[in-house]
């Protein structure tokens, strides 16, 4: 993150649109960074260089993610909650809460 501060590229070749979009919000130094859908339109490719950019920044923000593709979310989150229709149907850990999803399905 500190790379991006001093405006150098992002530490991951993610997907253009996605380190833009990215590297913009992170220029504001915040101490969350929401990211909504972040995988739309990504083909697989796009979508694992995005993992890996998230994996590297983690460590450096805490980021919320609203996401769709589960196996992503899965790969990459330290804990996650599931919602349907607004509630809370799993949460917990990734082996927790996917457990809990498929036993709410």
């Amino acid at each position: 993150m500190s790379e991006c501060r001093a405006g150098r590229p992002l530490p991951v070749q993610a997907p253009p649109e996605a380190a833009l979009e990215i590297g913009v919000a992170l220029a504001t130094e915040p101490r969350i960074l929401f990211l909504d859908e972040p995988t739309s339109g990504l083909g697989s490719a796009g979508t694992a260089r995005l993992a890996a950019l998230i994996t590297a920044l983690k460590r450096e923000v805490t980021i919320v993610v609203i996401e769709h593709d589960m196996r992503f979310l899965f790969g990459l989150a330290d804990w996650i909650s599931v919602l349907h229709w607004g509630q809370v149907i799993a949460e917990g850990r990734p082996g927790t809460a996917m457990a809990a999803y498929h036993e709410s399905r």
